[in-house]
């Protein structure tokens, strides 16, 4: 199924299920499959302590969290892979790669950065996880 839009709870298409579900609704996904327009829904059903971090770089500022979308040239092969390999996720509609910030400037792709396209993207879902990072569908 392929993700359509994604509305936070707080916003015009989700509040009747934010009365329904409460703080424990997370995003309302319009989806599209086989001739088909789907609304899911996304709950909180479990929470618990996370487990001691282990190790590695901190991201503590959450702007360098968010999903920018940068593009590459086509014979950008190298910094393609790159990407990829970080999970990166392409947008059809937009034409652009999908990554947190941090990760774009850690590839040295800052001047690639596309201001505002994460706003405007509704085919990838741009939702971030516990660790900061996004959670693609």
């Amino acid at each position: 199924m392929k993700v359509i839009k994604t509305i936070a709870p707080n916003k015009p298409g989700a509040r009747k299920f934010l009365k329904l579900y409460g703080d424990n609704l997370i995003a309302v996904r319009y989806r599209k499959a086989a001739g088909r327009r789907l609304i899911t829904i996304e709950i909180l059903v479990d929470e618990y302590s996370a487990p001691q971090d282990s190790g590695g770089p901190r991201v503590n500022h959450q702007e360098n969290r968010e999903p920018v979308g940068f593009h590459l040239n086509f014979d950008q092969h190298q910094l393609r892979a790159q990407a990829k390999a970080l999970g990166a996720r392409w947008s059809q509609h937009q034409k652009l790669w999908y990554l947190p910030r941090h990760q774009v400037v850690a590839l040295g792709l800052v001047n690639n950065i596309v201001a505002g396209a994460a706003e405007r993207c509704v085919d990838v879902d741009l939702l971030l996880n516990d660790a900061g990072e996004p959670s693609y569908e």
